[in-house]
């Protein structure tokens, strides 16, 4: 378990000792990654509910009545924090006004790094890259008409019987000039 997991851990067991009268704890999670991770380490004691489901944007997302409903009923939200989620930051206040509140930006365990203005995803011109890699052994796929290799040598003596042999593969003429690719 890592410093962060642990950090969780503790945090939910106190705050389910606060709560040891009640049956269930209610956990909301906005995003996949956080409910991931509350999950495995809820893992026994319940399961948390997930706001932002599917291929949702946290960045420009609307709550429905059914997540105010779920921020209504939280004992405990986790969440990133307004610089990603900044439709939570009214509901958090209006609709989970007693539950605990968890930002991950907050977490003093949490490395935050310098945001980024360049694309990330940019494409290095690095020379590492082998354009024709698919066409290394290429020789090596039409070993299989190797068994034609001194054909003529096998039929040494018996010449008249098969005259124009050479005529009859000529169903393997597509491999005529091969190896001048």
């Amino acid at each position: 378990m890592n410093f962060i997991q642990k950090s969780i851990f503790f945090s939910f067991v106190l705050f389910f000792l606060s709560f040891s009268t009640k049956a269930e704890i209610n956990v909301v999670t906005t995003i996949k990654p956080i409910h991931s991770l509350i999950s495995n380490v809820m893992e026994g004691l319940g399961k948390p509910s997930l706001i932002i489901e599917g291929t949702n944007n946290p960045h420009n997302f609307v709550l429905k009545p059914s997540h105010a409903k779920l921020l209504e009923e939280a004992d405990i939200v986790f969440w990133i924090g307004e610089d990603l989620e900044a439709f939570m930051e009214k509901p958090l206040k209006s609709l989970a006004g007693d539950a605990k509140k968890i930002s991950f930006m907050e977490l003093a365990a949490i490395e935050k790094l310098k945001f980024r203005e360049e694309n990330i995803f940019e494409h290095d011109d690095h020379d590492d890259h082998d354009e024709h890699d698919e066409h290394d052994g290429h020789d090596d796929e039409h070993d299989e008409h190797d068994e034609h290799d001194g054909h003529d040598d096998e039929h040494d003596g018996h010449d008249d019987e098969h005259d124009g042999h050479d005529d009859e593969h000529d169903e393997h003429d597509e491999h005529d000039g091969h190896d001048d690719e």
